[in-house]
């Protein structure tokens, strides 16, 4: 079996699946079934330093992410902020995607997308600095965060849904749109921006584009390899817990003093 045969199978269990959920009647529980599947086919692909999770992303300034669908974290080193039952807390640093995950793409899903996957994409990453003497040196800056959305179905015509997702798209700044979109069994829609060079760097006639590949049976392949390629040189940065907690309106504070020996 070919690659692209071995794609087209797995795009058809995606979709036989995604239909079975169509029972659930409370439409939180259907989304939640449908991030699973997705969460399923993308884990074994990944690099073994990636892992999947969900929840929220917080600055060591303090912001917080909206609720995000899928999160592709650093699965070795992650220091996680909160562990509950069904969400966790993740430090921006050690976050390298965010996926939303819709059943069918329509205007106002397109809208809710744009914005989760910009309010993830603004975070800042600081990272972490090692003092020497009486200087410091800081570690390099961990790359940002890249946003992606998988949908089932398209609930649009073709020009009407690309007529309203560049008009929602424009609506943010190029480092904030959504990077990668699979639309099984359809389109692959690409942006590249200075922060991700999905294509080759000299292809510089891409950058800030919207790229609409009607990649048909291949989108899921398609969407896939893009993703493992960027997964595979991303760099995650070390977060500095300390800025986490003692930094910021909500930082800790506690009386203290220095106890020295004098001279």
């Amino acid at each position: 079996m070919s690659l692209i045969d071995t794609f087209q199978s797995h795009a058809d269990v995606l979709k036989a699946k995604s239909s079975t959920f169509d029972a659930i009647r409370h439409a939180g529980n259907r989304g939640s079934e449908r991030e699973k599947i997705v969460e399923e086919f993308l884990l074994p692909l990944l690099p073994e330093k990636i892992g999947i999770g969900n929840g929220e992303i917080r600055s060591s300034a303090g912001s917080f992410s909206n609720q995000e669908d899928l999160i592709l974290y650093d699965r070795i080193n992650c220091p996680r902020l909160f562990v509950g039952t069904s969400s966790q807390i993740f430090p921006a640093e050690s976050v390298s995607t965010v996926v939303e995950v819709k059943t069918t793409l329509r205007t106002k899903d397109i809208k809710e997308a744009s914005s989760n996957i910009s309010n993830a994409r603004k975070m800042v990453k600081t990272g972490m600095s090692t003092h020497v003497g009486a200087g410091n040196i800081s570690f390099a800056h961990p790359t940002p965060i890249m946003g992606c959305l998988f949908a089932f179905n398209l609930g649009l015509k073709e020009e009407t849904f690309m007529k309203n997702w560049a008009e929602i798209q424009l609506m943010q700044p190029p480092e904030h749109r959504i990077n990668l979109t699979c639309i099984l069994n359809k389109m692959v829609i690409l942006h590249i921006d200075k922060t991700f060079h999905l294509w080759d760097q000299t292809n510089e006639e891409l950058l800030n584009k919207f790229v609409f590949a009607n990649a048909g049976e291949n989108s899921l392949m398609m969407f896939t390899l893009v993703l493992l390629r960027v997964m595979g040189e991303y760099k995650f940065g070390a977060p500095d817990l300390f800025k986490y907690f003692f930094s910021g309106n909500s930082g800790v504070k506690f009386s203290h003093k220095y106890v020295g020996l004098n001279k």
